[in-house]
Parts: C-alpha cells; sequence; structure tokens
C-alpha cells in the first residue's frame, strides 16, 4: 500500500501538484529561425516568418511561401518554363508577384538570386513547406494550432 502512495504522489508532483492541473503542450521547432513554428511555416529553410517581414507571403497560394518557390507553373520544378515568367516579370512585360522573393513588391536581381539557385540545384522542386496541404491544393493555408498550450 505504501509504495502505491508513493506512486500516487509522484504522479501528482509531476503533473503541478493535481491531476486537473496535467495540460498537454506543443513544441514550437523553428529551423530558419523567423519566428514561424515549422509545421505553420511555408518556407522552412528561408526565413519569411513575423521577424522577416512581409510574413509568409506566398503569391499563388500553393502553400509554398514565395521565399523558396520559384516553380511558378506548378509542375514541381524550376525549370526554364519558369525562368521565361520570371524574366518577363523582371522587364515589366508581364508583372507576376510570384517572382518577388522576397516580398519587397518588386521582382529584381535579389530575386533572380532565389530562382538561380534553385534552378542550378537540378530542376528543384519548391520549399519545403511545413504545411501538410502544400503543391496538393490551392488554396493551401497554415494548419491551426494543435490542442493545448504552447511549451515554454
Amino acid at each position: 500500500m505504501n509504495r502505491r502512495l508513493a506512486q500516487l504522489a509522484c504522479s501528482l508532483l509531476l503533473l503541478g501538484g493535481s491531476p486537473s492541473l496535467a495540460q498537454e503542450c506543443w513544441v514550437c521547432s523553428d529551423w530558419d529561425g523567423d519566428g514561424a513554428c515549422d509545421f505553420q511555416d511555408n518556407c522552412t529553410i528561408d526565413p519569411n516568418g513575423p521577424l522577416d517581414p512581409p510574413e509568409q507571403y506566398d503569391a499563388d497560394l500553393d502553400g509554398f511561401g514565395n521565399a523558396c518557390d520559384p516553380d511558378y507553373n506548378g509542375d514541381s520544378a524550376t525549370t526554364t518554363a519558369d525562368f521565361l515568367t520570371f524574366s518577363r516579370s523582371f522587364t515589366g512585360e508581364s508583372i507576376t508577384p510570384v517572382t518577388d522573393h522576397d516580398g519587397n513588391g518588386s521582382t529584381t536581381t535579389a530575386d533572380f538570386l532565389t530562382f538561380l539557385a534553385f534552378f542550378q540545384a537540378g530542376n528543384a522542386p519548391p520549399g519545403p513547406s511545413g504545411y501538410p496541404c502544400a503543391g496538393l491544393e490551392v488554396p493551401c493555408l497554415a494548419p491551426p494550432d494543435p490542442p493545448g498550450e504552447q511549451c515554454e
């Protein structure tokens, strides 16, 4: 009987003194340090969150943030077709917000460097994104917070 009572006492201490105070909590990992939890970050390797405005900018709503989405035609690869879209936007022939990778409102040489990195990586796909719907449905919006509180 004393052993069972000791186990119950330890359990109560671990739970904050009372079973009613026990709460599940979730951890916010943030690989790129942009202030957006990875599961709610549409570009988990390039900063584009609350600490790096504009927050989670995704002009084509495909679930991949502009910061890591030079796949303008949605075929899951960065190809010469995407380069044509970029060059038309860069020269002003046909301006589109999807080519604005840094979210500053225009397509510049800085945006070209983002495109080039993906293109030179062997027609790389966009992303990665923490959104489960990324590349699968449009619009693909950020998932809600999980149940419970965020762990401190």
